[in-house]
Order: structure tokens, then sequence, then C-alpha cells
């Protein structure tokens, strides 16, 4: 497996699989990411961390074809957000099958027990505006939450009637409104220092 020493797309990992789901490359971030929070390993110990961290999340995601499918994971104490795809050309030069994408997940950071008590949020209701906020669509909450697309549906219906809002994007506006109200004030002073 080939590991690139230099980063083509800034904090976002890159990692290859084989037919067996096995990695033959893998950039320099996805080895950061993995290995946190340790520094990359040599290449031998490296080429083992990164077969055994992704044993385990394909097994835990079913992830035995890619095509699309969006999870989270933890790497010591930072969240991650996994999209993999399955690779559908068929060629003799390539053995590539599957492409995995890693990036943090910055907004784990939304204190969302504040949301959902300024809107009266269930649990559920809560988590479906969370992943909303990550971008999913539908589908993918529906299989990430292990429930059905209808029931998303409803989870988003009463959420925005909640809000306030007619959309997802004002679900994501309500939020990001939130945050910015529950952040501590900014002194006069540190607002001239920053403008």
């Amino acid at each position: 497996m080939s590991v690139l020493k230099k980063k083509s797309v800034p904090n976002v990992g890159l990692i290859l699989l084989d037919e067996l789901l096995k990695p033959i490359h893998a950039n320099l971030e996805a080895a950061r990411i993995l290995s946190y929070p340790q520094e990359p390993p040599a290449p031998e110990a490296l080429n083992k961390l990164l077969r055994d961290r992704l044993r385990l999340m394909i097994a835990e995601n079913h992830l035995s074809s890619g095509d699309g499918k969006v999870f989270e994971f933890k790497s010591g104490s930072r969240t991650y957000r996994c999209r993999a795809f399955t690779l559908s050309w068929n060629t003799q030069q390539s053995a590539a099958r599957m492409i995995i994408f890693l990036e943090r997940s910055a907004r784990d950071a939304l204190d969302f027990s504040a949301i959902s008590e300024r809107y009266n949020l269930t649990p559920r209701e809560a988590r479906t505006a969370q992943l909303v906020m990550h971008g999913m669509t539908s589908k993918e909450i529906a299989v990430h939450l292990n429930i059905s697309p209808n029931t998303v549906k409803t989870f988003l219906h009463t959420t925005m009637l909640k809000m306030a809002v007619t959309t997802r994007t004002g679900i994501v506006g309500r939020i990001l409104e939130s945050q910015i109200e529950f952040a501590e004030p900014v002194s006069e002073n540190e607002r001239m220092s920053t403008g």
C-alpha cells in the first residue's frame, strides 16, 4: 500500500480499497486521521494499523458496497464523517474497488441540548436536525438512524413546525442563528482588535 507524502486536498483523508476491501492507497491525512492521537507510524506499522481500523469500520457499518454511504466514527476524541463510494470501472490496470473519504466533523461542536430545549425537540427530532446540518439526505438519515424515510419526513415536518420554518435550509438557519445567540458575547475591545 502506498501513502502520499503530500496532501492533495486539505483535511480530507482518501483511501482506496481493493476487491477484498484491503487498503491499496491512503493519503497522509487519512493516515493522520486513523492513527490519531499519535502521529502516523512507519510504513509497515501503518499498513497494519490501516488494515485493522478499516476492517473494523467496514464490519461495523456494513460497507460491502459503498454507494455513497455516510457514517461517523471516532478516532481518539475527534469525530469524523466518512463517505464510501463503489468504483464502477472495470479495467485490468486498476485494482481499486472502493474509495473512502474521511473528514473532520466540525459541526459536532454545536450545542444541540440548548437548541432542543429552545424549540422543544424530542431526542429523535434533534438527532435528525443534526444530520440535516451534516448535509445528509432523508434517505441517508433513514439509513443512519435505522428508520424509514417516511419517519424521517415526519421528524423533519414536526421540527419545521416547532422552529417555524418551511424548509430544511430553514432548520439549518435556525440552528446557526441559535448558536450565534448562545455564543459568548464579544467585548467591544475584542471586536475592534479583529476588525
